[in-house]
């Protein structure tokens, strides 16, 4: 799903995400944003910054934290559905990222329904889309008016540079 995590069959992204976040544990990724990300950190003109993440999938909501915290410091909180978003409205609004996976499943609000509710209610953190169908829905290219649409699958140090570069534009 989310990161190139299951949509191919065989591929066990899962794997690939948590081996990512070991390796940024053990070193500061030698990713090409990473330098200038640091050096932002080192200035101190970084600002912490609370991401939301919805994906149905439990292990990448087990992950994600990790990954973000790991590579970027930064904290996360994850959902499985746009009911337990909003019964955490308050800490949800303020959050100045949020990263919804547009599939969550059959016959429940997906993360346009989710990116909706958030617009409605004040959000006015930046919105990442990630989805495996983009071509085959008509509704997200019509729906997502300024958020960024993110193809799956879609490697870890991908992810961290898009969500690198979301907070560096709201900053």
């Amino acid at each position: 799903m989310v990161l190139g995590i299951g949509e191919s069959p065989g591929f066990n992204c899962t794997t690939l995400l948590a081996r990512t976040c070991l390796a940024a544990t053990r070193k500061m990724t030698g990713y090409p944003w990473a330098g200038r990300l640091l050096t932002l950190v080192r200035w101190g003109l970084r600002v912490p910054a609370t991401v939301v993440f919805l994906d149905d999938n439990e292990d990448l909501r087990e992950l994600m934290p990790i990954l973000l915290k790991t590579s970027l410091g930064l904290d996360c909180m994850c959902f499985g559905n746009l009911a337990e978003i909003q019964s955490h409205q308050q800490e949800v609004l303020e959050a100045k990222l949020a990263i919804l996976d547009i599939n969550l499943g059959p016959f429940v609000p997906d993360g346009i329904d989710a990116f909706h509710w958030l617009k409605a209610h004040g959000f006015h953190g930046k919105v990442l889309f990630l989805t495996g169908h983009a071509r085959n829905n008509p509704r997200v290219k019509s729906e997502i008016n300024g958020a960024k649409l993110l193809e799956k699958p879609l490697r870890p140090d991908e992810l961290v540079a898009c969500v690198a570069r979301a907070l560096y534009e709201i900053s």
